[in-house]
């Protein structure tokens, strides 16, 4: 397969180097996982924290990176796009040269930095150099470029310390007379996006996004007593008056420590405030706010892990405690049930049959940690989801709850949970501590909690302690043999790529895809035995080709087989990778095969999502209609706040000619993913197929304003009869390719009488499908529609014709209706129906069939497969 190369800035965005859309501005590295595949190729400036120069391959040495000419990096990045005077460089970096000499030593720099790092990395005309930002990313202008375009979240990500820290020229006053008026402009700016994302969330009631914010400006100005107020206040607000107690004693330990300084008495009066106790309230919680409402399941659902055989789940096979009378132990047990489970009235312990893991909360104020507390979480959604009989959602929807304030109760209504798991991360020092507590969606009550005090070196070993301590809380029976704790990669660079990759995969964008692909790929080139990569980069590749993000061919197909290979030769247990050898099979036409994979992914993982999503598609092309739709709703209570798999529960409801319901999940995931387009597109459709032509034509609009005009957009425009609309369109989609949409610029033409015109779009048609039956029954139409009755009986009653092809009897009953031949009509729109339910899915507004309007079979048809009455003028 061939394909531009990409690289990676500091923002996470893919850019694609062409120069003139012909050839690469700088070389590109040969992938070693398949051949022809493109491979990251980029350059990397870090100045906050100090000064580094990276390449593809780590970081630069030799000439280039000598701490002069890293200065000249320096002073291109702060200038932006609008560069530098050669007159400047000079002065900060030569100020003792003459002007000859000074000009020698700049060049000098600039021909070594080139030579490293590619023509096209400077630019330099006249008397301006620039940094070209699309060869070399730095962290610093991209940190000022975010505060400009008001991206503050962004741009606090890129400052991970003080500007050029510990980076001195000290023979050279003027440079560093410039470097610390930078440092303190850059840490102005960095406080101040800071301040303005605190005072936001607290604007909107998001008090713990705002702790978040108020604690990393305090790790960036210590000192500063107002912050601490600010801190204190909003960590009281969001129930939690110990730790802004907590916070004040530090402050005033600080002070007294570097200053000898007593705690201000803003911070005393505060602390007192705090000590006293509150009014109660008023029985009765408010209602609850800020959660998307998802549509409500339409049956009900077995469980995760549920027999495909019965809908009843099996008996739960978890160990259960009793409580012992005797005096000496009563104290030890009843604590020991509160923490792993809720007692009924016979003492017996009542496990959680469903617990979520929303994300911890990072309170380190270093944004590094958010990866660190986001790997937590997910390593307890990836072990529990694998404990039978337990319903575990998503990271997808767990996480979409990250730094809100809704109570346990509304989070658990959204994700349809019992508990939920939650925590904390903190640093001090080298050591890191965390807390996890067990929360009972009902009345909010803590049914376990357990803090953990570790060195950060070794976090892989805290996830899996923290694993099993949540699996004894659960009092789960882990099934003999299994072993769920073994941790997917010792490295922590290639864990943060796989999470970063998984992160913009879910978005099914052409961005996300794409750097997804990256992602993906450096995981392994970190750590070539994680085996969750290896599946996930090829379940990348599976979409992107699916969404049309890259053109199919043979070697891309062989790549993805070797990649699903390798991670099942790495983990054969792994969910992950049986799904992905089941995607391929399925889109190989392995109908029974693939079958047999998903249903082993399920028994391994029975909380995976996508073994469930891809299945139900399976199931859904084979026209077992009702257990595709089961296995949809499924996916949908594991993950309902994923847009993919609303949309595809969407996709399989209007499938079963469920439109009214499916209408509801596609706006669901038109609400969570605004630009992705298939669900508008697919909305439009079954609007215009329920005679709700204004309603089509907005979801139509949308649809085209997100991909641009498509075939899909102008049949919508068809069904709604805006049959002049319809073929602007196509002259339009003409424009690229002459002989675009030609099928249905025969049917549009027929229905505006021009024959001619009508004919020879079919002639179009049938020349690139030549004896294709679906196509020749577009003449028999046409014949039909004029007159010629023989003509027409002849293409329609040919021996073979119809066979047992839902798509040829639906065209063939058109044919018939425009005959007036109604009982051959109806027998074939039954046939239809029968074989492909979504067959007649527009007949109610369908042009061909408004000879049978008038006939009563006709609403009795329309009505026992569930479509309404749409007048067809």
């Amino acid at each position: 397969m061939e394909g531009p190369p990409v690289r990676l800035d500091v923002t996470g965005r893919v850019r694609y180097h062409y120069e003139n859309g012909e050839s690469p501005r700088s070389p590109v590295s040969v992938n070693w996982l398949s051949p022809g595949l493109p491979l990251v190729h980029m350059y990397r400036l870090n100045l906050f924290g100090g000064a580094s120069l990276e390449g593809p391959s780590g970081p630069l040495s030799g000439s280039a990176a000598q701490p002069r000419r890293l200065a000249v990096l320096a002073v291109l990045a702060v200038c932006g796009s609008s560069g530098c005077s050669r007159d400047k460089l000079i002065g900060l970096l030569w100020p003792d040269s003459d002007e000859n000499r000074g000009r020698h030593h700049l060049s000098q720099s600039l021909y070594v930095l080139r030579q490293a790092l590619g023509e096209g990395a400077i630019d330099s005309a006249a008397e301006s150099v620039r940094l070209v930002s699309t060869v070399v990313a730095t962290d610093a202008w991209a940190f000022e470029d975010a505060i400009d375009r008001g991206d503050l979240e962004s741009a606090v990500r890129h400052y991970t310390g003080p500007f050029l820290d510990g980076f001195y020229l000290r023979e050279v006053p003027t440079f560093e007379e410039w470097a610390d008026g930078e440092r303190q402009r850059l840490a102005r700016r960095y406080a101040e996006a800071l301040e303005s994302l605190a005072l936001g969330s607290e604007d909107t009631g998001d008090h713990r996004s705002a702790v978040g914010w108020w604690e990393r400006l305090l790790a960036h100005d210590p000192y500063n007593s107002r912050t601490v107020v600010r801190l204190m206040r909003t960590l009281a607000a969001n129930g939690d008056p110990a730790n802004a107690i907590q916070c004040a004693r530090a402050h005033e330990q600080l002070l007294a420590d570097e200053f000898e300084m007593e705690l201000p008495a803003e911070v005393s009066a505060l602390v007192e405030e705090l000590r006293r106790p509150e009014t109660p309230e008023a029985s009765g919680s408010p209602p609850e706010a800020g959660v998307l409402r998802r549509p409500q399941v339409g049956t009900p659902l077995a469980p995760a892990g549920a027999s495909r055989a019965d809908p009843v789940a099996r008996p739960r096979s978890r160990a259960v405690f009793r409580v012992a009378l005797a005096a000496l132990v009563v104290a030890s047990v009843l604590g020991w049930l509160w923490m792993t489970g809720r007692a009924d009235e016979t003492g017996t312990t009542a496990p959680f049959e469903s617990v979520a893991v929303i994300p911890f909360m990072n309170l380190t104020g270093e944004v590094e940690f958010d990866l660190f507390a986001d790997g937590l979480a997910d390593e307890l959604i990836s072990v529990l989801s694998r404990v039978p009989d337990l319903k575990v959602p998503a990271q997808t929807s767990s996480f979409h709850f990250r730094g809100s304030d809704l109570t346990a109760s509304a989070i658990g209504d959204a994700l349809g949970v019992q508990a939920i798991f939650e925590g904390s991360v903190r640093k001090e020092g080298s050591r890191v501590r965390v807390n996890v507590q067990l929360i009972d969606t009902e009345d909010g009550y803590h049914a376990w909690t357990e803090t953990y005090d570790r060195e950060i070196a070794s976090w892989l070993d805290l996830q899996v302690e923290i694993a099993y301590a949540v699996l004894r809380a659960l009092n789960l029976e882990i099934p003999e043999g299994w072993s769920p704790l073994r941790p997917q990669t010792q490295e922590l660079t290639a864990w943060q790529d796989y999470q970063k990759a998984r992160h913009w995969w879910i978005k099914r964008t052409q961005e996300g895809s794409d750097t997804a692909i990256v992602y993906f790929r450096r995981a392994i080139e970190r750590d070539s035995t994680y085996a969750r990569a290896w599946s996930g980069l090829a379940n990348a590749y599976i979409t992107a080709v699916f969404w049309g993000r890259l053109p199919a061919s043979d070697s891309l197909r062989l790549a993805m087989w070797g990649m699903a290979e390798r991670s099942l030769e790495l983990d054969p247990t792994l969910a992950e990778a049986v799904t992905t050898r089941a995607g391929l099979l399925f889109d190989d036409g392995e109908m029974e095969a693939s079958e047999k994979e998903f249903l082993r992914a399920i028994e391994l993982n029975p909380n995976y999502v996508l073994a469930h999503q891809w299945y139900a598609d399976l199931l859904s092309r084979v026209e077992r209609k009702e257990q595709a739709l089961e296995e949809a709703r499924l996916a949908y209570e594991l993950d309902p706040m994923s847009h993919i798999v609303n949309k595809i529960l969407g996709d399989i409801l209007r499938g079963n000619l469920l439109l009214e319901e499916a209408i509801e999940y596609w706006n669901f995931a038109i609400d969570l993913e605004p630009d992705h387009w298939s669900s508008h597109a697919n909305k439009s459709r079954a609007l215009a197929c329920l005679g709700r032509f204004e309603e089509s034509q907005e979801a139509n609009r949308r649809d085209i304003e997100i991909r641009g005009e498509s075939d899909h957009a102008a049949r919508n425009l068809y069904l709604m009869r805006d049959y002049e609309g319809a073929l602007a369109m196509i002259e339009r989609l003409r424009e690229e390719n002459p002989t675009a949409s030609a099928e249905l610029a025969s049917k549009v033409h027929a229905e505006l009488g021009n024959w001619d015109q009508a004919v020879e779009e079919y002639r179009t048609e049938a020349n690139k499908y030549p004896g294709d039956a679906y196509t020749a029954l577009s003449l028999a139409y046409i014949y039909a529609r004029t007159g010629e009755e023989v003509r027409a009986r002849a293409i329609v009653e040919a021996p073979g014709t119809i066979d047992d092809q839902p798509s040829v009897a639906w065209n063939s009953a058109g044919v018939y209706a425009a005959l007036g031949d109604n009982d051959r009509a109806f027998e074939l729109l039954e046939q239809a129906y029968r074989g492909r339910k979504s067959q007649v899915m527009t007949l109610a507004v369908n042009p061909r069939f408004d000879p049978l309007r008038e006939d009563p079979r006709f609403d009795e048809f329309l009505e026992r497969v569930g479509l309404p009455r749409v007048d067809g003028d």
